[in-house]
């Protein structure tokens, strides 16, 4: 199986991205153990697949080991040109500190100056709120909450509106990817990668745990239409602004 020519981006002159990355905050150590061999095997397989871009961070417990050792696997058994097949995503993530708007809007009009913004959204399942797993189902409270994904996320539900209105989203979602034969989270990234300044969107992997390797690729083989946003934005005006709750970034970096 390979995935569509629709799931690749031209990010830069010299850099094309899938439009799904394998976001490694999964493997930072707070949604179950990773056995590295396994995690290894499971990245020559998103890759063999079409997945070949990579989200990670430095304080992703071990991802950017993973990725320097699959390098290497990956140059001995393919050869040194393979590496042009596989983009990586790092960063440095310092301590929480004050964090102003205008330090913010400085900043960020500084990059807007230099290049043509676009983004790489995070979080775009909620944790794996946004999926099948919870329609329907009764509130959750943080002790039935396996993972810091679904904790963190339960947290934003419940500034964004509230875990009825979530239920109401999830139905609506639901109807849409019965429409289309597909399933809530194709809709959710897919919603998210049709938006004009978004180049792709990060999908958690917990390698060797599970994976969504083959639903993932449809997200590339349809569209949604004018009456998808019709319904879906029926459900977002009743939401509060995240926005004016939290500001321009997550809690955790505040």
């Amino acid at each position: 199986m390979k995935l569509t020519d629709s799931s690749r981006f031209q990010f830069t002159e010299d850099l094309n991205i899938c439009r799904i990355l394998n976001g490694m905050w999964q493997v930072s150590g707070a949604h179950g153990r990773i056995n590295p061999t396994v995690a290894l095997e499971s990245m020559f397989k998103y890759l063999d697949a079409g997945y070949t871009t990579w989200d990670l961070a430095d304080h992703y417990g071990p991802a950017e080991d993973f990725i320097g050792e699959f390098r290497r696997q990956l140059i001995s058994t393919r050869g040194q040109e393979a590496l042009s097949q596989v983009q990586a995503f790092t960063k440095w993530v310092p301590r929480p500190g004050k964090m102003t708007k205008a330090l913010v809007e400085k900043n960020i009009d500084i990059s807007r100056q230099r290049h043509n913004i676009k983004l790489l959204p995070y979080g775009v399942l909620c944790g794996g709120f946004l999926s099948e797993k919870y329609l329907g189902k009764p509130e959750p409270n943080g002790f039935n909450l396996e993972t810091v994904s679904l904790k963190k996320y339960k947290n934003m539900i419940n500034a964004w509106g509230g875990w009825n209105l979530f239920q109401t989203l999830l139905k609506t979602l639901n109807a849409i990817a019965q429409k289309h034969q597909v399933t809530i989270p194709n809709i959710a990234v897919r919603y998210i990668l049709e938006q004009p300044t978004v180049a792709g969107a990060m999908v958690g992997t917990r390698l060797g745990l599970s994976d969504h390797i083959k639903d993932n690729a449809k997200v590339f083989e349809f569209s949604l239409d004018s009456e998808d946003y019709q319904n879906i934005n029926s459900v977002l005006f009743q939401s509060q602004d995240l926005m004016e709750i939290i500001g321009d970034c997550g809690d955790e970096y505040r």
